[in-house]
This record gives C-alpha cells, structure tokens and sequence, in this order.
C-alpha cells in the first residue's frame, strides 16, 4: 500500500495510461511471444462537430515502446474512424488529443468501439461503448479523481487555516481526514482489481497513481500482483502485456525467496556478517576489531520515530558499561552524510557511527527494517535478533 504519510502539495489529474507507460518502459529484461494470426477491429471515435478541434493521435502500447499507429486532424466533423489491424487481442490502445489528454482503450476481440469526447475549456470527459476493459478503466479513472478532487478541498481548507490560533488542531484532523481518504481510494482500487482479475484494465490500474505517488507497491501488495498476473497469463497465455507482468511477478517471487534466505542468516547462532564501513572520520571502519564481551548493532535511519525513542534508552544503557563490557555500533542507511554526522553528534550517539549504501542492505538488512538491534557476542555470534533494549540488558546481566 502506498505511504499515506505524505502530504500532498500539488494536484495533478493522471490518467492511468501514464503510470504504465513509465512502468512498461523502464524494463528491459522480457522476452515476448506474439501470436501470428492477425485480427482487425475498428474504432468509431464519435465527435459532437463542436466538442473538439485539433489532431488526433492513436499509439498502442507496447511493453517497451508506444507505437504510433495513425493521427486524423478533427476539424468538427462527427464520424471520425480508425481502423487496426492488431495481431493479438486483447491489446492496449492510447488516444491523445489536445493539451496532454489521453483515453486508455482495451481493444477486446471485437469489431468496433465507440468513443465520445466531450471537451471543456479546463477539463474533459469521455464515454466508451463496446469495450468492458475501456469501461472499467474509466470507472477506474472516475474513482481516482473523486478522491483527487476530495483531497484537493481539504487540503485547501487547511491552508485557509494557517493563521487559525488553532492550526495545529487543524493540521492533525486534516491529516487524519486525508490519509482516511487515501485508504479509502486504496481499498476501492484493490476491490476492482481483485474482482476483475482477468481484465487487461486491471493491469494498468495497479500501476495507477494518486497525485505523484504510487497506490500499490509490489512488495506491500504482493498477493494482489500474484493474483493478477496467475489470472492474465492463464486467461491469454500468449498476450505480450500478460507475459511481461507475468516475468516482473516471477523475478519478485525469485527475490523473495532469496531475501528470506539471506534473512535466515541472520538468525541467532550464526556469525554477523564481515562489513567494512565509513565512520564518522570518513574512515573505513572494520567491525571485527572491536573487542567487547557484548556487541549491539543498531541499523537505523532518522524519520522512524522509533529511533528516537530508542536513543534515550541506549544512552543510558551506555554509559552504564565500560567499552570491554559493551559496545554499540550504529549503522546508518541516510543518504546525505553531512546530514547524518551532524545528526549523530546531536544526538549525542556516542557510539561508533557508520554510514552505508543501498550495496550492503542485501547482507545487514534483507527486509530493510527500521530500527532493529542485533546483539553478539565477542566473537560476532549473533545472540538475539531484532532485539528490544530491555532485551540487550538482561542479557549483558547475565
């Protein structure tokens, strides 16, 4: 699910097809099988004479590219067609026309769509007739931009508050009201993907986006990805959309497996891994050198708020032991290291501070959780994970 945390300071209407086209074109890695039997089917784009001036252009959507497949400049006149001719079905078409609009079209096995644009001087609207998947994909859409349009208003109420002498009164009720209304669009999405499973629309829906932020995420919506793409691939085995989803579920089905593995190895009883990182001197810093009957490691980063609690706690604990006795190595996954050494000294964090890159998450923290303490003994055997601190001082009583 998607970070209901940030607030959004923007408003942006996206229609869906923007979402997959950025996802679509940013892999390489797939390989496609196309079935070889051409199958045509027609368009009816349906224009009231003056809805709408201006050219028209038709792109499918491929897995890695768009196509131009044909443009007709639209003087007024109602009846306007496009004929394809698509070698498998169903397939994704992206009508463009004025000022960055665009309608998303499932073409299933049928002969002809029909498509009405109506236009206004700030927005536009559209009905589709003949396709289930270009329908749903407007539900979709609908739904989309009525909690766009709901947040927008809150959000505006709440700046008209900010000289309130109740602001911060405001500030958390709106924040509370927002990300209820987020949840809501998450819930609806999820409920039309789960419900059409074997609908091309649902693919680009779980590719949709609130504003600029993504609604689903791979990792935290696993079951519903897994879903989809076992629903698509069995319904159109051969379908280029399908088997590129497919291979993108596939891969992550593959990395889970490994993460859990490489999670495994940090379970009580095995060594710590060997990292070398930068201290605080911009140093390299080998964490086998430290000698101390109990070494705690302490992965953090600075916007949990259990960090901050937490370095109370360890403050205390560590100036009740000597180094022999007890060690704390705090590992930091900040991307600014100014940021982080500046962090690190006013808050008092003592301790030996390293920093480290994206390249050792794999070996110190596969699930990438925040804080988290690992303590070892002398020789680097990890005797508890994902310890409380209350944890790490009945064991240095022992």
């Amino acid at each position: 699910m998607f970070n209901v945390k940030k607030l959004f300071l923007g408003r942006t209407k996206l229609f869906v097809i923007s979402v997959i086209l950025v996802f679509f074109l940013g892999f390489n890695s797939c390989n496609f099988t196309v079935p070889s039997i051409e199958k045509k089917s027609s368009i009816e784009i349906v224009f009231d004479s003056t809805s709408f001036k201006g050219k028209l252009y038709l792109e499918k959507l491929a897995p890695k590219s768009t196509i131009l497949v044909d443009s007709i400049i639209c003087k007024g006149t109602k009846d306007l067609v496009f004929n394809i001719n698509s070698k498998q079905f169903p397939e994704i078409y992206v009508l463009r026309f004025g000022l960055d609009q665009a309608i998303t079209l499932v073409l299933d096995s049928i002969s002809k769509i029909e498509v009405e644009i109506n236009t206004y001087p700030y927005n536009s609207n559209y009905i589709v007739v003949g396709s289930k998947s270009s329908d749903l994909i407007e539900q979709n859409n609908t739904i989309i931009n009525k909690h766009l349009d709901f947040f927008e208003k809150k959000y505006n109420e709440f700046r008209n508050r900010k000289r309130d002498e109740n602001f911060n009164y405001y500030r958390k009720q709106t924040d509370s009201i927002l990300r209820e209304n987020q949840i809501d669009l998450y819930n609806k999405l999820k409920q039309s993907i789960e419900h059409n499973p074997k609908s091309l629309a649902s693919l680009l829906a779980i590719y949709s986006k609130f504003g600029t932020e993504n609604i689903f995420n791979i990792d935290y919506d696993f079951y519903t990805y897994k879903l989809l793409s076992d629903s698509l691939i069995s319904t159109f085995p051969n379908n280029t959309h399908a088997i590129y989803f497919n291979n993108i579920v596939k891969k992550k089905v593959v990395d889970n497996e490994l993460k859990k593995k490489r999670e495994e190895m940090l379970d009580k009883g095995y060594k710590y891994p060997d990292i070398k990182l930068m201290d605080l001197n911009n140093k390299l810093f080998d964490i086998k050198t430290i000698k101390a009957d109990i070494i705690a490691v302490y992965l953090w980063k600075s916007k949990y708020k259990a960090f901050w609690d937490n370095n109370v706690k360890l403050r205390e604990l560590y100036k009740k032991y000597d180094r022999k006795k007890l060690e704390i190595i705090g590992i930091s996954f900040e991307k600014d290291k100014l940021s982080w050494s500046n962090y690190c000294r006013m808050e008092k964090m003592n301790w030996i501070n390293l920093i480290s890159g994206p390249e050792n998450l794999d070996i110190i923290n596969p699930n990438d959780i925040y804080p988290r303490i690992f303590v070892l003994d002398k020789n680097f055997n990890i005797l508890a994970k994902d310890a409380t601190i209350e944890e790490l001082e009945l064991i240095l009583k022992k």
